[in-house]
């Protein structure tokens, strides 16, 4: 989390949540390999979130009344936009901008968001790392009797030696492979 406050990146913090998920959590780095990099790029929720909450706050303070449409419309757009926004710092405030335009609020309070957006944006890096190592920990929970199933069935492989040589593993450097697994 230390990580994710200082570079301000989902990006970055990517070998530092693997190794912590995987040697203080007992995560599998099968898991972890898998979840925390789709994590990292597809799941903002600190940034949908904080541009919900910007463009309702910019509103009330134009005196403007969202109706539910437009409220349901910044809250789509927020999470869509949040989605397609990668581990760049400070990428929600051009996004931001997007969705009050979208619902039609004026943009000339911005500057109040530009002035606080470099602690927000930390803060949303933290929510992001942390809601990929959760969502890493719930996979792990729920595929565990899968993995150990895959673990089993390799050993029992192994020791028959039916299978030796014949499939790839991460960090092996094998010429011959039928299958490939990681």
């Amino acid at each position: 989390m230390i990580t994710a406050f200082g570079t301000s990146s989902s990006s970055a913090t990517l070998p530092v949540t693997i190794r912590c998920v995987t040697e203080n959590n007992k995560v599998d780095r099968r898991v972890a390999q898998f979840c925390l990099p789709i994590g990292a790029t597809c799941n903002m929720d600190g940034s949908a979130l904080y541009i919900g909450v910007v463009v309702i706050f910019l509103a009330n303070l134009e005196n403007m009344s969202l109706t539910f449409g437009e409220i349901i419309l910044t809250a789509l757009v927020a999470i869509f936009v949040s989605a397609g926004s990668s581990g760049i710092p400070s990428a929600g405030l051009s996004y931001t901008i997007l969705c009050l335009e979208a619902v039609g609020v004026p943009t000339r309070f911005i500057g109040l968001i530009f002035a606080i957006d470099w602690i927000v944006d930390r803060i949303q890096t933290v929510n992001n790392v942390m809601g990929d190592a959760y969502g890493a920990g719930m996979i792990n929970h729920v595929s565990t009797d899968l993995n150990q199933l895959l673990d089993d069935h390799e050993t029992e492989r192994d020791k028959n030696g039916t299978a030796k040589g014949n499939h790839f593993r991460a960090g092996e450097n094998s010429t011959t492979c039928s299958t490939t697994r990681f």
